[in-house]
């Protein structure tokens, strides 16, 4: 994403017209200052409290140093965590990265 933005952004100054961003985020923190890299001129919030289904969020932390340890520890929990919380319902689950993903992916097939 950031290499796409950096670079639309560069074309549109060698050209000298501007040009219009539409990003759409559920997990943004930061969106304020991700905005203003965009040069945007407006911006919308919508707080979780403001869907048409409510959301609800679980958060788990894992107390490892290691990334290696923190990753594995990670994986397992998963599950059982879906079960706990939202045995019946739709289930987002961020990960940090491509190899986390297809761990977390296999102990939930298996």
């Amino acid at each position: 994403m950031e290499v796409v933005i950096s670079r639309m952004r560069y074309m549109a100054s060698e050209l000298g017209r501007p040009i219009r961003f539409i990003a759409l985020g559920s997990s943004i923190a930061n969106y304020r200052v991700l905005a203003e890299w965009i040069g945007a001129k407006e911006v919308y919030n919508f707080m979780p409290n403001a869907r048409p289904i409510p959301i609800e969020i679980n958060i788990h932390n894992f107390d490892h140093n290691i990334q290696a340890i923190r990753m594995l520890a990670m994986s397992k929990p998963a599950y059982q965590s879906i079960k706990r919380n939202s045995e019946n319902k739709p289930v987002m689950l961020f990960v940090p990265d491509r190899k986390q993903t297809r761990l977390i992916s296999l102990d939930l097939i298996s």
